[in-house]
């Protein structure tokens, strides 16, 4: 060990566009080119394909608003009918993301959720349409 010097020296604190003073912030600046970003303008949709959590949102707000849940359901036939619009190379909507999702209706009380057996899975009954 004798011989190596401090590790933070001159010749490792390297300058970069992240480091300079007077910076735009870095969420309106691309990390990777520096460029800043054009903010889309307000009420036009942001460009290129919806993110997933937004089309999982969107199918289940489907199966919400169609005769499907007039009665109890479980999240498994929930999930089943929303795959039904995803992509095949996606990977598929799983009951636990159904719960993640009703859980924002089951609070505005748009869904009631019930687990009418303690081991068995939480169904849901649409109260309200969307």
């Amino acid at each position: 060990m004798a011989g190596k010097g401090p590790r933070n020296t001159k010749n490792h604190c390297y300058i970069t566009k992240r480091n300079t003073v007077g910076r735009i912030p870095s969420t309106q600046r691309s990390p990777r080119t520096g460029r800043v970003y054009k903010p889309t303008p307000e009420g036009k949709k942001k460009p290129g394909p919806p993110c997933r959590r937004d089309k999982f949102t969107d199918a289940i707000e489907a199966c919400i608003n169609s005769p499907l849940l007039d009665g109890w359901v479980t999240a498994d036939e929930i999930a089943y009918h929303a795959n039904k619009s995803m992509p095949k190379r996606w990977s598929q909507i799983t009951p636990f993301v159904v719960g993640q999702i009703m859980r924002k209706y089951v609070a505005s009380g748009h869904i009631e959720k019930d687990r009418f057996k303690t081991l068995d899975p939480f169904s849901y009954r649409r109260l309200e349409y969307i």
